[in-house]
């Protein structure tokens, strides 16, 4: 005797069962693992202690911009970084979102100093709220900044480094 058949109404329901939920799952992976990330970098942290409440009132963004955090986690040409009178605004990619709410430091929590790694010249950006959690920009990137937020760019700590970040 054969064995029966499965009607091709059943077989496509199966394959429709089985094609969503490996698309939920990978998206439920994604999510987990985004939100590890921001755990483990300190975002999650900095965006507790400063939450972006309101809207910027500046329109000059600096996108597509990177970044390191603790444990070494690198955000790569994800970050959106804004300033203004209110602070420090930083804010990620929309695939990265999950764990990653936008960030508003205000200028009297940043502490700014050079250091040399490697072969690269970065600034170190430090949190009076969260110490333990640096953001290392580029240089050039921290000069922009610093000008565009003139006078509330908070002055240059002990550095490594050569050069002064400063706000004009």
């Amino acid at each position: 005797m054969s064995a029966a058949t499965p009607a091709p109404e059943a077989v496509g329901a199966a394959l429709l069962a089985t094609s969503l939920s490996i698309v939920a799952g990978i998206v439920l992976l994604w999510v987990l693992v985004c939100r590890l990330i921001a755990r483990l970098s300190g975002w999650a942290a900095l965006a507790r202690a400063y939450p972006d409440m309101a809207p910027p009132m500046s329109d000059r963004r600096w996108r597509f911009r990177s970044g390191l955090m603790r444990f070494g986690s690198r955000y790569g040409n994800c970050l959106t970084l804004q300033v203004d009178h209110a602070g420090l605004r930083l804010s990620v990619l929309a695939l990265l979102k999950p764990g990653h709410q936008p960030i508003c430091v205000p200028w009297h929590e940043v502490s700014v100093r050079r250091v040399q790694r490697f072969f690269s010249e970065l600034v170190e950006l430090r949190f009076r709220s969260e110490p333990d959690i640096p953001l290392l920009i580029d240089a050039e990137l921290a000069e922009e900044l610093a000008e565009a937020a003139g006078a509330s760019w908070p002055r240059e700590s002990g550095s490594d480094g050569g050069g002064r970040v400063s706000g004009r």
